[in-house]
């Protein structure tokens, strides 16, 4: 039986096929599919005659595959995920619902618990959509949605994008608070600090993610020692634990400084302008997770204002808020 240049795969034949390797048996096999041994018989063979070679050996007691029908039963399951799951990436695009969707959040605003909840509503909601979830810092934030596909960023930097593709709506402002452990050796001369005294302590500042395009760089002073660490938890523990100042977002320092586990300092002289904050997407995008999400955030819903939360100035209504 020579090899055909041309090879038409029946999706329910090869079905069969893998259903008979299985039980070993024509008979069995076709008692499964409630057909007649020559019924299922007759589908192997048209499936032998299109791709041109014997998928299996006959005997008078057993069945087994061929060389060529082991290949074929190893790469059959792959081949029928990939066209049940073609099909459904299709029936969704049909419906609006992106196959893929990958949120990214502002390392400032995320939440872990939050981001669950909101996953597993999204899940319920659009269940075809494979949902993803990046968190990211600062640029890292527009150098996931320009350069990794990123589907809908909250708490993008800026008020304006940075990429013509996309387009923003203001979310608020990040208010910094200049904070340090209650027990740091800077408040020997009291919460009154200048410049010079800062600078003789190490600056706590988390690591921008961008990896494309040129970072932010963080707050600190001309000289000072600085330490870096990948996220806010890591950053807030620190100054906790007394290993240096730094910047914080007002409300997340509030509660801190309420807790009795971080002090406030006043520096007149040392002064960090809010840092704008909005959602993103792809300009003309109108896939349904991403209106969707943007329904969420204009609605100021339950599951958004976590993220929501260590903002103030404009919400995402233009409205005053004080979260």
């Amino acid at each position: 039986m020579g090899l055909k240049s041309q090879h038409h795969l029946d999706l329910e034949a090869l079905q069969t096929f893998l259903l008979v390797i299985e039980e070993g048996s024509l008979t069995a096999a076709a008692s499964a599919l409630y057909k007649t041994p020559s019924a299922v018989s007759y589908r192997i063979k048209a499936l032998e005659e299109s791709l041109g070679i014997q998928l299996l050996e006959r005997t008078t007691h057993a069945i087994a595959p061929t060389t060529a029908g082991k290949r074929l039963a190893a790469k059959a399951q792959d081949l029928l995920e990939f066209h049940r799951g073609f099909y459904d990436e299709l029936d969704a695009i049909k419906t609006g619902i992106e196959p893929s969707f990958t949120l990214v959040v502002n390392n400032l605003l995320y939440d872990g618990v939050a981001v669950a909840k909101l996953l597993a509503h999204l899940s319920e909601k659009f269940g075809s959509a494979a949902l993803n979830v990046q968190k990211s810092v600062f640029t890292g934030v527009w150098d996931y949605m320009v350069h990794e596909g990123g589907s809908f960023a909250i708490g993008a930097p800026s008020h304006h994008s940075i990429d013509e593709r996309f387009v923003t709506t203001p979310l608020g402002l990040v208010e910094w608070v200049l904070v340090c452990s209650p027990n740091h050796p800077i408040l020997r001369t009291g919460i009154e600090v200048d410049g010079d005294s800062i600078k003789q302590h190490p600056v706590v500042n988390i690591q921008d993610t961008s990896t494309h395009s040129i970072g932010r760089p963080a707050w600190r002073l001309e000289g000072q020692e600085e330490i870096i660490v990948p996220d806010l938890e890591t950053k807030i523990h620190c100054h906790v634990m007394g290993l240096g100042i730094g910047f914080l977002p007002k409300p997340i320092a509030d509660r801190w400084i309420a807790a009795k586990k971080l002090c406030a300092l006043s520096a007149k002289d040392i002064m960090r302008q809010p840092s704008p904050m909005s959602y993103a997407r792809k300009k003309n995008d109108d896939g349904r997770i991403g209106n969707y999400l943007e329904y969420l955030i204009k609605r100021n819903h339950e599951l958004i204002q976590p993220f929501l939360s260590p903002l103030i100035g404009q919400d995402a209504h233009g409205q005053a808020s004080s979260r």
